[in-house]
């Protein structure tokens, strides 16, 4: 709830040519803020769930037999498997999304939406990798799982930042 309160909050400071108002310094303060809060949504384990109502999903993973936090492997996720990728190769190779599937993504700025359907991407974070799963021993398929739900949330984040910002700024 909270990065969703400050991107909501900054928005609607900074949105209408607001921004014009505001000084240098804040501008750039909000703007460090929305450019951290909402591309972080692409990781799973960074929205938050309340341990008295999902408190299965509270557990770590292990990778090789030892304990390895769930947010270190998701975090991490869209470079998994991908050693000495740059950031333009894989926008390269993963930023794939057609114009009709950007619109739905954006859904015209509603944070109410990109929430649910971040909690939903969520959930399916901890289908695939269940308590104690060993990250080192995933199948094709369950690589193929992470790769596919860590790219579309990476995706949905950028497409999402990018239109905060052209709103911000138009």
């Amino acid at each position: 709830g909270k990065a969703m309160g400050e991107i909501q909050r900054i928005i609607s400071v900074m949105g209408d040519g607001k921004y014009k108002n505001l000084s240098d310094s804040l501008v750039r303060h909000n703007l460090l803020i929305l450019v951290h809060a909402l591309p972080d949504m692409h990781c799973p384990v960074h929205v938050g769930f309340s341990r008295k109502d999902y408190p299965e999903y509270r557990y770590q993973l292990t990778r090789n037999g030892k304990p390895y936090k769930m947010h270190g492997f998701w975090d991490g996720s869209p470079a998994f498997q991908r050693k000495g990728w740059s950031y333009e190769k894989y926008a390269e190779v993963v930023d794939n999304i057609t114009p009709k599937q950007e619109k739905k993504i954006v859904k015209k700025g509603k944070l109410d939406y990109w929430g649910t359907d971040i909690i939903k991407q969520a959930h399916r974070a901890f289908v695939i990798t269940p308590a104690n799963k060993d990250v080192a021993k995933l199948t094709k398929a369950e690589c193929a799982d992470v790769l596919a739900l860590s790219d579309e949330m990476a995706m949905k984040a950028a497409y999402r930042l990018a239109y905060v910002l052209n709103e911000i700024f138009k």
